[in-house]
């Protein structure tokens, strides 16, 4: 999705189901395709059992980082 100024946002949501939010993270990306997805991974390890979500927001990475899914 894009937002302002042709930033894109992605969103992973992570043990988000009917429970409240307890926590949002919010990660700026430049050229970071390789790491989106070792850093859910960690941030899963690190949250167990709070509830939360990532957010993404890339400043028109080269490299493909804003189509890289988060979870997968």
């Amino acid at each position: 999705m894009k937002g302002e100024e042709g930033k894109s946002f992605k969103s992973a949501f992570v043990g988000l189901r009917e429970a409240t939010l307890e926590l949002a993270v919010i990660v700026p990306t430049y050229n970071e395709c390789d790491n989106v997805r070792p850093l859910v991974a960690a941030l899963d390890m690190a949250l167990h059992g709070i509830v939360w979500e990532v957010l993404f927001v890339d400043d028109s990475s080269l490299d493909g980082t804003a189509d890289v899914p988060p979870c997968g």
